[in-house]
Protein backbone atom coordinates (compact mmCIF):
# COMPACT_ATOMS: atom_id res chain seq x y z
CA UNK A 1 0.00 0.00 0.00
CA UNK A 2 1.08 3.39 -1.14
CA UNK A 3 1.54 6.14 1.93
CA UNK A 4 0.11 9.48 1.09
CA UNK A 5 3.31 10.80 0.53
CA UNK A 6 4.51 8.34 -2.67
CA UNK A 7 0.88 9.27 -3.56
CA UNK A 8 1.99 13.04 -3.77
CA UNK A 9 4.62 12.18 -5.63
CA UNK A 10 2.77 10.69 -7.97
CA UNK A 11 -0.11 12.96 -8.24
CA UNK A 12 2.43 15.90 -8.95
CA UNK A 13 4.48 14.14 -11.25
CA UNK A 14 7.75 12.40 -9.65
CA UNK A 15 10.36 13.62 -7.48
CA UNK A 16 11.46 16.33 -8.75
CA UNK A 17 8.68 17.71 -9.69
CA UNK A 18 6.64 17.78 -5.87
CA UNK A 19 10.36 18.88 -4.87
CA UNK A 20 10.43 22.04 -6.74
CA UNK A 21 6.30 22.74 -6.22
CA UNK A 22 7.52 23.03 -2.44
CA UNK A 23 10.76 24.47 -2.62
CA UNK A 24 13.10 21.63 -1.59
CA UNK A 25 15.36 19.53 -3.47
CA UNK A 26 14.88 16.20 -5.17
CA UNK A 27 17.28 14.49 -2.94
CA UNK A 28 15.52 15.91 0.31
CA UNK A 29 11.78 14.09 -1.09
CA UNK A 30 13.69 11.04 -1.76
CA UNK A 31 14.95 10.66 2.07
CA UNK A 32 11.47 10.99 3.05
CA UNK A 33 10.62 7.93 1.22
CA UNK A 34 13.26 6.01 1.81
CA UNK A 35 15.32 6.91 4.97
CA UNK A 36 13.46 9.87 6.99
CA UNK A 37 10.51 8.35 9.63
CA UNK A 38 9.01 11.55 9.10
CA UNK A 39 9.11 14.94 7.07
CA UNK A 40 8.77 18.30 8.61
CA UNK A 41 5.54 19.36 9.37
CA UNK A 42 6.18 22.55 7.73
CA UNK A 43 5.94 20.24 4.26
CA UNK A 44 2.45 19.30 4.81
CA UNK A 45 0.58 21.96 3.81
CA UNK A 46 2.85 22.93 0.71
CA UNK A 47 2.45 19.14 -0.18
CA UNK A 48 -1.40 18.80 -0.01
CA UNK A 49 -1.79 22.23 -1.65
CA UNK A 50 0.66 20.84 -4.57
CA UNK A 51 -1.49 18.09 -4.55
CA UNK A 52 -4.73 20.23 -5.55
CA UNK A 53 -5.82 19.00 -2.01
CA UNK A 54 -5.79 15.38 -3.52
CA UNK A 55 -3.79 14.50 -0.70
CA UNK A 56 -4.79 16.15 2.80
CA UNK A 57 -2.30 17.39 5.73
CA UNK A 58 -4.24 14.56 7.52
CA UNK A 59 -3.29 12.44 5.38
CA UNK A 60 0.23 13.09 5.78
CA UNK A 61 0.05 13.16 9.17
CA UNK A 62 -3.20 12.34 11.42
CA UNK A 63 -1.06 13.60 14.96
CA UNK A 64 -0.86 16.92 13.88
CA UNK A 65 -3.90 17.25 11.74
CA UNK A 66 -6.67 15.28 13.84
CA UNK A 67 -9.43 15.95 12.09
CA UNK A 68 -9.79 15.05 7.79
CA UNK A 69 -10.46 18.29 7.20
CA UNK A 70 -7.37 20.18 9.86
CA UNK A 71 -5.17 22.38 7.60
CA UNK A 72 -7.53 22.85 4.58
CA UNK A 73 -9.27 25.69 2.90
CA UNK A 74 -12.87 26.49 3.48
CA UNK A 75 -13.94 26.45 -0.09
CA UNK A 76 -11.84 22.78 0.14
CA UNK A 77 -13.88 21.44 3.03
CA UNK A 78 -17.37 22.65 1.44
CA UNK A 79 -16.16 20.83 -1.76
CA UNK A 80 -15.27 17.59 0.50
CA UNK A 81 -18.52 17.78 2.33
CA UNK A 82 -20.56 17.96 -0.92
CA UNK A 83 -18.56 15.31 -2.95
CA UNK A 84 -19.29 12.95 0.43
CA UNK A 85 -22.91 13.96 0.89
CA UNK A 86 -23.71 13.52 -2.89
CA UNK A 87 -21.95 9.71 -2.80
CA UNK A 88 -24.26 9.17 0.03
CA UNK A 89 -27.38 10.21 -1.58
CA UNK A 90 -27.69 13.29 0.75
CA UNK A 91 -28.65 16.82 -0.67
CA UNK A 92 -27.01 20.08 0.52
CA UNK A 93 -28.73 22.13 2.95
Amino acid sequence: MKTSLEKAVEIVGGQSALADAIGVSQARVWNWLNRDAAMPAEYYIPIALATNWKVTPHQLNERVYPSQFDGLPPEVIENKVKTKNKKQGRSAA
